[in-house]
């Protein structure tokens, strides 16, 4: 069976939930900078729980800047060597920061420069205009994260599992790359999302449910 990558996406919580000898298998632990360094720590501790466990920490932004005068911008030479991976272009990001495919396209690119691998979002094709680099294994993660199935207050929105489907195998013939999905992905759904789609999704990006531990070790458990 192929890697799965489980994304938790806390946003801006604090971590909600001490990990522990409960804590199951494979996951990618998405934080904040600050959190980066509490997480960090707590890899030896994770790794001795079993031996089987891989577990990767990501940065939910980066500054689309490199290094230089740039007062309360985290930078990718920041968190080189904190971050493995670096969520790029959110949904909350657009629509609360009004980050353009220009703004995103430098923040890949800063990515790519230290070698931290970019999941990157998108609602649609839009969302991929002007981007660089998406195309093959090594052009990172793209998210499939559509507009209607994104959790709104707390809410779980249904979810259009032919549609992302669909969605996936159109951007798996323009990119050949791997690709991920994210909008309202709960214990509920996450069984029929992963049969629906089969081999063409290789990970998933968890929000909501991420912030509640059981629900989200319940998601880890129907993953593997």
């Amino acid at each position: 069976m192929k890697d799965f990558l489980v994304v938790a996406n806390w946003k801006a919580n604090p971590q909600p939930w001490e990990i522990s000898e409960e804590f199951p298998v494979t996951v990618d632990i998405a934080g904040g900078y600050i959190d980066l360094l509490k997480i960090k720590d707590q890899r030896s501790k994770i790794k001795n729980i079993t031996q089987n466990l891989k577990l990767f920490i990501a940065s939910q932004n980066i500054s689309k800047y490199s290094n230089g005068p740039y007062t309360g911008e985290v930078t990718a030479e920041m968190i080189k060597g904190l971050a493995d991976y670096c969520l790029i272009g959110h949904s909350e990001r657009r629509r609360l920061f009004a980050e353009t495919n220009e703004e995103i396209n430098e923040k890949i690119k800063r990515c790519r420069e230290v070698r931290i691998t970019p999941i990157v979002f998108a609602r649609n094709e839009g969302d991929l205009e002007g981007l660089e680099g998406l195309e093959g294994k090594e052009g990172g993660l793209l998210c499939y994260e559509p507009e209607e199935g994104i959790s709104k207050n707390g809410i779980f929105q249904p979810v259009n599992y032919e549609a992302i489907k669909q969605t996936l195998n159109k951007w798996q013939q323009k990119y050949n790359g791997k690709l991920l999905y994210g909008g309202s992905v709960n214990p509920d759904n996450m069984e029929k999302i992963r049969k629906t789609c089969g081999e063409l999704l290789s990970g998933i990006v968890v929000g909501q449910a991420s912030l509640n531990k059981d629900s989200f070790i319940s998601i880890i458990n129907k993953c593997h």
